[in-house]
């Protein structure tokens, strides 16, 4: 989980105030150094390198010439590896990259077939600054990224850790931003160049299962655990504030409800007080994200039903494009809040309190030992409990109204985020069909939910414009949604009978 880099992107024109931060020039080793530099990506055009996550690049400062090819750090491979050899020429040298673990990769790539892909040219300015708890080397670089006939500008400061407490790298992110609004990159370098290259919408990422073993302490538990719902919030944020994929924004909001839930179960037991401060940051970014969520879902579900089966006799085309300006001015609002200082900071302080593990310093001596305990048993308490609100909340279910019937959904959000945490605990089938009934029962109760969350979508757009087949549309939507809430309806009695006779995998 330690990093040894961060990059935090900048506005343009900032890097020279950045440079004359206080947190620079009091602990700068020297005046720093200049540097030109150019770097140039290459692979085939198929793209065949980057396809099976490596890049390979050649870097020009002064007269020097270096290629380094890497495998690029992602969830199935951790941090990545690098092999670095200098060149003569601007080309890439393969016969220099010599290595065990390269020899099937290389065996299969035709140098020939190698061609430029795209081209970093940056102005850097490196500083060497020593921390009370760390050396850092700062990069303050300004240039352009060219690919065929696109370009970008590029103003970003990098840090490099060479020694000391990684958490550092955090701190000093978190005075940078004082200055000036940096935003973390939430990919790599590789990646944004490639995007340019093809024009490619940012993948969202689902969730992964925390890499949670037997073995663990409940201190290194929650470590992990938080550390997995940082990353795949990062992981969407690209995607999110892209905005032609709803899937990123939706993947987000997930990330953040996830790690919501995480704070809560973990306060209850580590009752450290920034769990709580974190919950309302990520509780801040997650309802500037709802409304886009939510045209998002009338535009591709909510709306798509209706039609197909109503369109010869109603018209939805004005209604769908009322929705659509509406979707537009949400995803404005959306990227506010993802270039609003507070989600960096979030990101910064949350990041640093993970590695610094925060909660053995706020909670009370007699809480101490709940860190030392095995995380099964941790788990097992707080399913046990998680299960017990369910059964209550969703006890004489007939007579639940729309309110109750939500509050039952997220208390059953509640109970399969927690499976999800501790399913590497009780691995089997079992398992898997415990939480495949919670997610079952969730769907329908999302789709009562949904009909819910329309009625003020369908007052916006019908208040905006008068026109009688708009207004027609709405009405065939409404009518739509009873009929589907009946139906819905039935379905869940049913789901509910299967999930309170299912036995839990953790053995209550």
């Amino acid at each position: 989980m330690s990093i040894s880099q961060l990059t935090l992107l900048a506005p343009p024109g900032s890097l020279e105030r950045l440079r004359q931060a206080p947190v620079i020039t009091r602990h700068a080793c020297n005046g720093g150094v200049v540097r030109r530099l150019d770097v140039t990506y290459f692979d085939t055009p198929e793209q065949a390198l980057f396809g099976q996550g490596f890049s390979l690049r050649v870097q020009r400062s002064g007269g020097r010439r270096v290629q380094r090819l890497s495998r690029e750090p992602s969830r199935r491979n951790g941090g990545g590896q690098k092999w670095e050899t200098p060149v003569e020429d601007a080309a890439p040298d393969l016969s220099r990259l010599a290595a065990p673990d390269l020899a099937d990769l290389l065996d299969g790539l035709d140098p020939a077939a190698l061609v430029p892909i795209f081209t970093r040219r940056l102005r850097c300015r490196l500083q060497r600054i020593l921390l009370p708890e760390a050396m850092v080397n700062v990069a303050f670089s300004e240039g352009i990224i060219e690919a065929r006939a696109r370009s970008h500008p590029v103003a970003e400061v990098q840090l490099d850790l060479r020694s000391g407490d990684p958490s550092a790298l955090y701190e000093l992110g978190t005075q940078l931003l004082d200055i000036d609004p940096l935003r973390l990159a939430s990919t790599s370098e590789c990646d944004r160049g490639f995007a340019l290259v093809s024009g490619t919408t940012p993948r969202p990422a689902k969730a992964v299962v925390p890499a949670i073993a037997r073995f663990h302490m409940v201190d290194d538990a929650i470590a992990v655990l938080l550390d997995t719902c940082r990353q795949h919030l990062a992981d969407n944020l690209a995607a999110a504030e892209d905005g032609r994929d709803p899937e990123g924004v939706h993947q987000l909001r997930v990330a953040l409800r996830r790690l919501r839930s995480a704070l809560s179960l973990l306060h209850r037991e580590v009752p450290a007080a920034t769990f709580q401060a974190f919950r309302q940051d990520a509780k801040w970014l997650a309802t500037a994200l709802g409304p886009a969520r939510e045209w998002d879902v009338f535009l591709a579900e909510t709306l798509a039903r209706p039609e197909q089966g109503c369109t010869p006799v109603v018209g939805f085309e004005p209604l769908r494009q009322a929705a659509a300006q509406q979707r537009e001015a949400s995803y404005a609002a959306v990227r506010a809040a993802l270039a609003d200082p507070r989600t960096t900071r979030f990101q910064l302080l949350l990041s640093q309190w993970i590695e610094q593990r925060g909660w053995r310093t706020e909670i009370p001596a007699e809480a101490l030992s709940v860190l030392s305990e095995p995380v099964g048993l941790l788990a097992a308490r707080l399913l046990t409990r998680l299960h017990g609100k369910v059964l209550k909340r969703g006890s004489h279910l007939r007579r639940l109204d729309a309110v109750a019937r939500h509050q039952l959904r997220v208390r059953l959000k509640g109970l399969r985020y927690a499976c999800e945490f501790f399913l590497p605990l009780w691995p089997g089938p079992s398992a898997e069909h415990f939480v495949g009934r919670l997610a079952k029962l969730q769907t329908t109760l999302g789709a009562d939910s949904d009909a819910e969350a329309t009625r003020p979508l369908l007052h916006v757009v019908g208040q905006a414009a008068p026109e009688p087949e708009l207004h027609r549309a709405i009405g065939a939507v409404i009518g739509w949604q009873a009929r589907d809430r009946l139906l819905s309806l039935q379905r869940l009695r049913r789901r509910w009978r299967r999930l309170r006779a299912t036995a839990p995998f953790w053995g209550e």
